[in-house]
C-alpha cells in the first residue's frame, strides 16, 4: 500500500510539473493540509481568489502569504 501511495503522490507531482504548476516552490508538502486546499480547489476548476486562498492556507506553510499570493496572481 506504501508502494502505491508513493506511486500516486509521484504521478500527481509529475502532472502539476507537466501543467508549469509548481505547488513545492511555496509548499513544502503539497499532500498537507494547505496543499490539499488548494489542489482539491484546482480540480474543482475553481477560481482561488486571494480571500479564498488565504483561508485555504495553513500558517505552518514554507513560504510566507504573500509569496503564496504572487505563486498565482
Amino acid at each position: 500500500m506504501i508502494h502505491t501511495r508513493t506511486s500516486e503522490r509521484n504521478r500527481i507531482h509529475k502532472i502539476l510539473q507537466d501543467a508549469n504548476i509548481k505547488l513545492t516552490f511555496v509548499l513544502s508538502d503539497i499532500f498537507g493540509v494547505s496543499g490539499r486546499c488548494i489542489l482539491e480547489a484546482l480540480m474543482n476548476g475553481e477560481k482561488i481568489e486571494i480571500q479564498h486562498l488565504r483561508q485555504m492556507v495553513n500558517g505552518r506553510v514554507k513560504a510566507d502569504i504573500k509569496i503564496i499570493e504572487k505563486f498565482f496572481y
